[in-house]
């Protein structure tokens, strides 16, 4: 029997050597312990020493949680995954070596890679996919080659944290959009590599040669060596983890740092939100944030030109007329909140709708309370009181009902 593990064979080991634990974790809950454990990793960098913890502990243990991660979304081959986006070259360039400067200055920056690109070249090189953890460490150092400069720069501690985050964004979004999800967990796999080869690099300098792989399987061999069997059974927070990287504060038992009261802070937050808004210049100081293609700036925009429309039956019914044609255009312009931004396509409609307003006899913009202050201030007023339902529909004519509708 060969003796050689490949990676994905690593990674079923330690996803089931910590499965039971792993399944009454939630994902999110296992991101942390991952992202703890890679913080330990800033000891080499920074020339901190913690107590029985060394560089090699902490980048095998953050391996050993890397695993356990993509395992609690059902990777199928961390291999697959991995070199999806790095099939022996660099993803933004497709070179080996990368070449930094126009990678990092014009492709980088890009919001996405050429797939089609990396489609043809994992296929042109997947006579190259390397098997064993070795392998895989050897393929991102010949794409992405360190030197001393790198360690002293800290680069690739600083790159995986950057990297941590943009995981974060993946997994918060998982269920609708996976497809994120692969792209960063390759990225921090490849940083993980990086930190390992910048590490066998400086080993190297006191002729001590550094194999990640070994060191890995020493602290993996089949079972958690902390408890010793070979499906964990430490418990959910062992003993020993407990201070290894946060300090404690002593809490005084007459000390509430717990105990927030929901129901008055509530309460309280309504005043603290005008004081806010009033330290940011009022409605007028956040003009350009007014959402108005959604929510209750929307609704009151339609009910204050509904309210104008009304008004202006007595004087102008062209001018009525207008008024509710903004509202049908600002209704149908409305979005869902958490979309992007697209303020060009309701602009023209504001503009309309201000021109109008300007030209309204004065008394008409006293009743409607659009005298003397900007239609961005009126508007927010209108949308800081309660909103109902009923009322915005039954103020509208029937004609505008239909229009809206449709």
């Amino acid at each position: 029997m060969s003796s050689q593990l490949r990676l994905d064979d690593l990674y079923k080991m330690v996803a089931h050597i910590y499965s039971e634990q792993n399944a009454y974790r939630s994902a999110s809950a296992t991101f942390g312990h991952f992202v703890e454990v890679c913080g330990t990793l800033t000891v080499e960098s920074r020339g901190k020493r913690r107590e029985r913890l060394t560089f090699e502990d902490a980048l095998c243990k953050s391996l050993g949680w890397y695993f356990p991660l993509l395992a609690k979304f059902k990777v199928t081959s961390v291999e697959d995954l991995v070199y999806r986006k790095y099939p022996y070259v660099c993803p933004y360039c497709r070179e080996v070596p990368h070449a930094e400067m126009p990678c990092k200055t014009i492709r980088g920056t890009d919001k996405t890679v050429d797939h089609e690109s990396l489609r043809q070249y994992r296929q042109k090189n997947a006579h190259r996919r390397p098997e064993s953890l070795a392998q895989w460490q050897l393929m991102f150092r010949e794409i992405y080659p360190r030197n001393m400069q790198d360690i002293i720069s800290s680069h690739s501690v600083l790159g995986l944290f950057e990297e941590l985050g943009e995981m974060a964004e993946a997994i918060r979004v998982f269920d609708t959009h996976p497809k994120y999800f692969v792209g960063e967990a390759a990225d921090v796999f490849s940083y993980l590599m990086g930190l390992a080869n910048e590490y066998a690099l400086k080993q190297s300098q006191a002729r001590v040669v550094f194999s990640l792989e070994d060191e890995f399987i020493r602290r993996y061999p089949g079972l958690c060596v902390q408890c010793g069997h070979a499906v964990c059974v430490c418990p959910v927070i062992p003993e020993s983890t407990v201070g290894r990287l946060a300090k404690e504060l002593e809490i005084e038992d007459v000390e509430r740092l717990f105990s927030l009261d929901l129901g008055a802070a509530r309460k309280e937050s309504a005043v603290i939100a005008s004081r806010a808004l009033a330290r940011a210049g009022g409605y007028a100081g956040v003009i350009d944030q007014f959402p108005f293609d959604r929510g209750d700036i929307n609704k009151a925009l339609i009910m204050f030109c509904l309210r104008a429309a009304e008004e202006m039956n007595k004087h102008n019914i062209s001018v009525a007329e207008s008024f509710r044609s903004a509202a049908i255009r600002i209704g149908a312009a409305a979005t869902y909140a958490g979309s992007k931004r697209s303020p060009a396509e309701i602009e023209g409609v504001i503009s309309s709708v201000k021109a109008m307003l300007d030209a309204l006899p004065k008394e008409v913009q006293k009743t409607i309370g659009a005298a003397g202050q900007p239609l961005e201030v009126t508007i927010g007023g209108e949308a800081s009181r309660p909103f109902r339902e009923p009322e915005f529909f039954e103020a509208m004519p029937r004609a505008t009902k239909r229009g809206i509708d449709s």
